[in-house]
C-alpha cells in the first residue's frame, strides 16, 4: 500500500464513555510503546458526557508530546457505534481495539504489527486483571490453544478460540470496515463482528510468542461489565448465534466466543449474585441454551446444599432437594457422598437443578442410613473438604434434607463451627418412626469426640442431650434446636413429629421454627425437555401409577376391582405401573388373568416420566397405610405434586383424614375399598366409548 510519511501504520481505537478515571492510565501505557511514535495514531472516541475526560486527554498530551493521539467526541451511544465512528476516522492500515480501562504492555504494537500482512490477523496474550488484591490470570481457553501455536501462522482450526475478543489482536482496517460493528448492540459487538468475519472465509492467524512481551492487561474490575446489563451481554450472544454459520471450523470458533462471553456474563455475577435470576428468566426467554450453567454460575454460589444423594442420583429426596433448590432461585454448591451400587444414574434429571448449581463436591465416603460410623465419616471428611477449599467462610445459609438423617449431622457440624451461617433443616418423613410405626434403631459406635461436640453446643443452648446413642434421635434434636428454620412437608407429618418427640420443651422451640412447605410442583417447561416415545395404544383409557410398591402401599383394591369389572369393560383400559420390580408384578398380573390390562414396566427416567404424566389420562397415587400404626398419616406422596404440575386427572386411594385425602383430584376411593375402585374404573370405561371425555374440564 502506497503511504505519505506523516500516515501511520496502525491505528489504535479507545472509545471512551466516563473514563476519566482510567484513561488516563491506558492512554500512558499506550505512550510508551517501542513502536516509533510516527507508525501509530491512538484515536480516543469519547462516547458519552464530559466527566473529566477533556482534561485527562489534554494531561496526557502534555505528558506524551509525540503521541499522536486524535480525540473525537460524540453524543452518547453505544461503544459499538463510537467503534464504527473510529473505524471511519483510522488513517492506519491496521487496526486494534483498546478499552478505555485496559492496560498494553510496551512491546504490544510493534509485536502485532511485525505479525500482521496478507490479510493475516495477529494476535497476542491478553491478561484479566481482577480486582485489586488478586492476582492477573491469562484468559481462558484462548491461552489453552495459543500457546502451542506461539510464533507461528496457521489456520484457524488449530486454534479456534483465538477470536471472539478483540483485545490483543490487530486486524486489517479494511476488512473490519467491511463488516462493521452493530450499533444497536450495547455489548458482545466484539464476538459479533469476528462471526461476521468468519462468514467472510477463515482468517489466517499470525500468534505472537511469549519472548515477545506482548500483553493486553484487560480489566475486568472497573465497571463490571463494562455498565451494561447482563441481558445486554445476552442479547449480543443471541446475535452471534443468529449467524448462519456453517463451516466446522467457524462453527467452534463461535463456540469459544460464546464461552468468552459467558466469562463476562459470570464476572458480572460473581459481583452481583442478585441478578442471577434475571440471566436465568433471559436465558430460558432466548433459547440460549449454549450459555452453559457450569461456566456462567462459577464462583457464584453463596450457598450450601448438604445431601446424602444428589442429582442424577435415582432418588425420590435427591430429586425433591433438586426441585427446592430451583424454586428457591439461588445459586448453591453441593456436598454429598459417593454413589452406591444399589442407585442408578439418570444424567436427564441433573437438567432440573443445573441452573442454580456451581460445584458439587463428593465427600470420599459412601452414602449410610443408620451407621454411626459412616455419618461421622460424611461429617468430619465434608468440614474439613470444606475448609481445606477455602470455603468454609463463604456461605450464608446452609440446606440440609432427611431422610437420610446423615445431612443435618454434617450441616450442625458446619454450623458450629462457622457460627453465623442459617441453617434450614428439611424432613421428609418422620424419622424416629418407620412406615410400620416401630422405633428406628442406629447401628455401630458413636465417635465420642463428635457427641461431645454436639452435646457441650447443646447444654450450651439449655438443651439436656440424648441419653442414648440413637442416630437417628441425634439428628432430630439437633435440627430442633441449631436449625433456624426446620421445614416439614406437611402438617401431619409436622404435629406427628413434634408431638411424638421425647422432650417437649425442643419440640416446642422446633414449632416456632416451622414451616410447611409441601413438595414442589415441577415448572412447565421440565415437563417438555425430553418427550416421551412411550406407546400408548388408541381407544383406551391410559392409567399410570409411578411409585415403589411395599407392605402398606400397594394397589391390591385396585388389581381386585379389575378382575371384578366387566370384561367388556376392563378391555377398554390399561393400567400402567412403573415400579422397581416389574417382573415381580408381571407375575402376579398374570395369575390374577390381568395380563395386557395392566402393563409391568421398570421406571422411567425423570424428565421422560413427567412428560408421560401429561399424556396419560388419568395418574393413580395411593397413601401408605397407618391407620393401624400412626396416631395420624404423616406422609405425603411427593408425586403428587408431579401429577398436579402435569395437568392430567388424578386419582387418589386415600386413606381417610390424610393429608392427600384432602387434596384436589378428579377421582378418589379409599384403601382397601374395592367397590369403591370399581366405581371410578367404571366410570372412566364408560367414558371411553362416550362422547364424554375423559379427562375432566380442568385438565
Amino acid at each position: 500500500m502506497d503511504r505519505t510519511f506523516d500516515r501511520p501504520e496502525v491505528s489504535v481505537i479507545v472509545p471512551t464513555d466516563r473514563g476519566s478515571a482510567w484513561v488516563g492510565a491506558c492512554l500512558r501505557t499506550l505512550a510508551d510503546q517501542t513502536l516509533e511514535h510516527e507508525r501509530y495514531e491512538v484515536v480516543l472516541v469519547q462516547h458519552g458526557p464530559d466527566d473529566g475526560t477533556v482534561a485527562a486527554v489534554s494531561r496526557a498530551r502534555s505528558s506524551h508530546p509525540g503521541l499522536r493521539l486524535r480525540h473525537l467526541t460524540l453524543d452518547a451511544c453505544t461503544r459499538a457505534a463510537a467503534k464504527n465512528v473510529g473505524l471511519a476516522a483510522a488513517l492506519g492500515d491496521w487496526v486494534t481495539f483498546v478499552h478505555d480501562d485496559d492496560r498494553v504492555s510496551p512491546n504490544l504494537l510493534r509485536a502485532l504489527r511485525d505479525r500482521c500482512g496478507d490479510g493475516r490477523v495477529a494476535v497476542a496474550f491478553h491478561v484479566d486483571t481482577p480486582p485489586s488484591g488478586r492476582p492477573a490470570v491469562f484468559s481462558a481457553p484462548r491461552l489453552e490453544r495459543q500457546i502451542p501455536c506461539q510464533g507461528q501462522l496457521v489456520p484457524l482450526g488449530r486454534a479456534p478460540s483465538a477470536l471472539g475478543s478483540l483485545a490483543a489482536t490487530m486486524l486489517p482496517v479494511d476488512l473490519v470496515r467491511r463488516t462493521g460493528f452493530d450499533a444497536d448492540l450495547p455489548t458482545g459487538e466484539d464476538a459479533v463482528l469476528c462471526g461476521r468475519i468468519l462468514l467472510a472465509g477463515e482468517p489466517g492467524l499470525s500468534f505472537c510468542s511469549t519472548a515477545d512481551d506482548a500483553v493486553h492487561y484487560r480489566s475486568v474490575a472497573a465497571r463490571g461489565i463494562r455498565q451494561e446489563s447482563p441481558g445486554a451481554v445476552l442479547s449480543g450472544i443471541e446475535r452471534l448465534l443468529s449467524l448462519p454459520l456453517t463451516d466446522r471450523t467457524a462453527l467452534a470458533a463461535r463456540a469459544w466466543m460464546v464461552v468468552e462471553e459467558t466469562d463476562q456474563l459470570n464476572r458480572h455475577l460473581r459481583a452481583h449474585p442478585e441478578a442471577h435470576g434475571d440471566v436465568v428468566a433471559e436465558r430460558r426467554a432466548h433459547g440460549l441454551w449454549a450459555v452453559q450453567p457450569a461456566r456462567l454460575n462459577r464462583g457464584v454460589a453463596r450457598d450450601l446444599a448438604i445431601l446424602q444423594y444428589a442429582v442424577p442420583v435415582v432418588d425420590t429426596s435427591a430429586n425433591v432437594a433438586a426441585r427446592r433448590i430451583r424454586d428457591a432461585g439461588a445459586v448453591v454448591d453441593v456436598l454429598t457422598t459417593q454413589r452406591d451400587d444399589e442407585h442408578a444414574v439418570d444424567q436427564s434429571s441433573d437438567l432440573v437443578w443445573s441452573e442454580y448449581v456451581d460445584q458439587v463436591r463428593t465427600v470420599p465416603t459412601k452414602p449410610v442410613w443408620f451407621w454411626w460410623p459412616g455419618v461421622t465419616a460424611f461429617a468430619r471428611r465434608g468440614v474439613e473438604l470444606l475448609e481445606r477449599q477455602g470455603l468454609a467462610g463463604r456461605y450464608r445459609s446452609v440446606y440440609s434434607r432427611s431422610t437420610p438423617v446423615a445431612p443435618h449431622v454434617v450441616a450442625a457440624l458446619y454450623t458450629l463451627r462457622h457460627p453465623g451461617v442459617r441453617w434450614v433443616a428439611e424432613f421428609s418423613d418422620p424419622v424416629l418412626h418407620d412406615i410400620d410405626g416401630s422405633v428406628r434403631e442406629s447401628s455401630g459406635p458413636a465417635d465420642p469426640a463428635l457427641l461431645a461436640e454436639f452435646r457441650a453446643a447443646l447444654e450450651a443452648r439449655g438443651v439436656v442431650p440424648p441419653a442414648s446413642d440413637n442416630l437417628y434421635l441425634w439428628s432430630v434434636t439437633l435440627a430442633f434446636a441449631l436449625a433456624d428454620e426446620v421445614v416439614f412437608t406437611n402438617e401431619h407429618q409436622r404435629d406427628y413429629m413434634l408431638e411424638d418427640f421425647p422432650d417437649p420443651a425442643l419440640a416446642a422451640r422446633a414449632r416456632e421454627v416451622a414451616a410447611v412447605r409441601p413438595h414442589p410442583v415441577p415448572p412447565a417447561e421440565l415437563y417438555r425437555l425430553v418427550p416421551s416415545g412411550y406407546d400408548l395404544e388408541p381407544g383406551r383409557v391410559h392409567i399410570g401409577y409411578f411409585g415403589v410398591l411395599y407392605g402398606t402401599r400397594t394397589l391390591g383394591e385396585v388389581l381386585e376391582a379389575l378382575r371384578r369389572l366387566d370384561p367388556s369393560l376392563r378391555d377398554r383400559l390399561r393400567l400402567h405401573v412403573f415400579s422397581r420390580r416389574p417382573d415381580d408384578l408381571a407375575a402376579d398380573v398374570a395369575r390374577g388373568g390381568l395380563t395386557g390390562v395392566v402393563v409391568a414396566q421398570p421406571f422411567v427416567d425423570y424428565l421422560e416420566y413427567l412428560s408421560l404424566c401429561t399424556r396419560l389420562d388419568v395418574l393413580l397415587v395411593n397413601d401408605a397405610s397407618t391407620s393401624e400404626t400412626h396416631s395420624r398419616n404423616p406422609y405425603l406422596p411427593s408425586k403428587y405434586s408431579d401429577y398436579v404440575g402435569s395437568g392430567t386427572d388424578v386419582w387418589g386411594v386415600v386413606e381417610p383424614g390424610s393429608i392427600l385425602s384432602g387434596l384436589p383430584m378428579a377421582h378418589r376411593s379409599e384403601i382397601g375399598d374395592v367397590e369403591g375402585a370399581l366405581t371410578v374404573l367404571e366410570d372412566l370405561a364408560r367414558r371411553a366409548t362416550s362422547s364424554e371425555p375423559v379427562r375432566s374440564a380442568h385438565a
